[in-house]
């Protein structure tokens, strides 16, 4: 059996924001819908699962959100895809 790519794993998850807007009105960001379903829920359920258990991860978190004025679905979002480019 061969083993993927780490960088094959993040292409497959594409884990992205999206937004739903015209030209009068801004809609919510979610993640877009693109990749692999199961690969992006297990990702998300792993990100929501270490924010729970894990301090560290947790401050950077609370720093991105408070400090930095994100969006918490964007950080979640970008702690996922730093996950799947994790050695």
């Amino acid at each position: 059996m061969w083993r993927r790519h780490r960088s094959r794993n993040s292409r497959g998850s594409r884990c992205q924001l999206s937004r739903d807007c015209s030209g009068k009105w801004r809609g919510k960001m979610v993640l877009s819908k693109r990749g692999r379903p199961r690969l992006r829920h297990f990702l998300y359920l792993m990100t929501m699962s270490m924010l729970m258990t894990n301090t560290e991860i947790r401050a950077s978190h609370r720093y991105n959100v408070e400090e930095k004025n994100l969006k918490k679905m964007k950080v979640e979002t970008y702690m996922g895809t730093r996950i799947t480019r994790a050695k």
